[in-house]
């Protein structure tokens, strides 16, 4: 198990797929880049861990997302050559049966079943969509050897995904394997700790622009209880007033704990926070980051459709934070049982063609 070290919701999200194959038997390794490799740690401390080349995707302070990706795109190359060297050479000395790639094209491995998991089967880099139907084309000839692509969203048109899992063209390849996240349903509060849970998340610099406009809110409001979650291992060298509790990661248990107790929650429009909403029955306050279309389009989706509330990262609504009512997100089902019912068949599978033992 490979995960793209592109913020850490690929990371996170690849917790339960770990879980669900150990459960059916499996023996897990899971590879993971820099702060990865402490997350899993911390996180699933019962598998194997090596360490493998990351992507060390970080945005541009000046340039719009898509042109500075555009320009890094000789280096993406790069890494994604580096990377299938490095999985073929690991592959050759452990042989696995199965290799699973969050979001690493090129851990493809001949030989073993190669699965692929993504939400952006179709995907959004820029406004425009004749440039976006070519790099979705690109995309999909870049995975066109894994034997599957599973899709962490339920399978009924639009889901949590929207248009990025639910393409025109059908796939005999997809699978949809439900919401992939670390979270159980939380039960209602009465009694809250804090009036606003900040979780942060995603590449710099604009985590820690974010942190800047959250903390300049913060000062003026002194009367009022937050919590921040500040998303990163790097050490702050910010002094936080004493009306906030800080964090720089939080584990999955201290995280609903945290949300529970909190009357109104904020976090990135990323979709593995989405994931981890949906499934914890929070409703919150996404805040698409600057630049990027993907967290935009799912922003204006579920504006649309009334799950979450939309506000823009340099207006944020600090009256209506700490004046918002607590209560539950849009009724979605996250398809509990896909991702067990996926394992399970894939296993079988695999008995009858390479007769392996677990």
């Amino acid at each position: 198990m490979v995960a793209l070290d592109w913020g850490w919701g690929h990371a996170s999200r690849s917790i339960p797929v770990v879980r669900a194959f150990q459960k059916a038997g499996f023996r897990v390794w899971v590879g993971a880049s820099g702060d990865q490799i402490d997350f899993y740690k911390k996180e699933i401390g019962d598998v194997a861990i090596f360490s493998m080349p990351g992507y060390e995707v970080r945005y541009s302070k000046y340039l719009p997302l898509t042109l500075g990706l555009l320009l890094r795109s000789p280096l993406f190359f790069a890494k994604f050559l580096e990377e299938r060297r490095f999985v073929r050479r690991w592959a050759q000395i452990h042989r696995p049966h199965i290799v699973i790639s969050d979001s690493r094209p090129g851990c493809c491995v001949p030989g073993p079943y190669n699965i692929y998991i993504t939400h952006q089967v179709e995907v959004i880099v820029t406004r425009c969509k004749p440039v976006d139907r070519v790099v979705s084309d690109f995309h999909r000839w870049m995975t066109r050897s894994y034997d599957e692509i599973w899709v962490p969203d339920v399978p009924e048109r639009m889901g949590l995904s929207g248009n990025l899992g639910h393409p025109r063209q059908d796939s005999t390849r997809l699978r949809y394997v439900g919401w992939l996240s670390r979270f159980s349903p939380l039960s209602p509060s009465h009694n809250y700790k804090y009036d606003v849970c900040f979780t942060l998340s995603g590449p710099e610099p604009h985590r820690s622009r974010f942190e800047e406009r959250i903390l300049a809110g913060i000062h003026q409001f002194p009367g009022h209880r937050f919590a921040l979650v500040r998303g990163t291992l790097k050490p702050s060298k910010i002094r936080w007033p004493s009306n906030v509790d800080v964090w720089d990661l939080a584990p999955v248990a201290l995280l609903q704990e945290l949300w529970q107790q909190s009357r109104t929650h904020v976090c990135r429009a990323g979709y593995s926070t989405l994931m981890d909403l949906a499934k914890a029955g929070c409703t919150a306050w996404i805040v698409p980051t600057p630049g990027q279309p993907e967290q935009q389009y799912l922003a204006r989706l579920h504006e649309r459709l009334g799950s979450f509330k939309v506000c823009r990262e340099e207006a944020l609504p600090w009256k209506e934070f700490l004046s918002a009512s607590p209560h539950p997100s849009h009724p979605l089902h996250g398809g509990q049982n896909l991702l067990e019912l996926a394992v399970e068949d894939l296993k079988q599978r695999l008995f009858r063609i390479k007769k392996i033992t677990v």
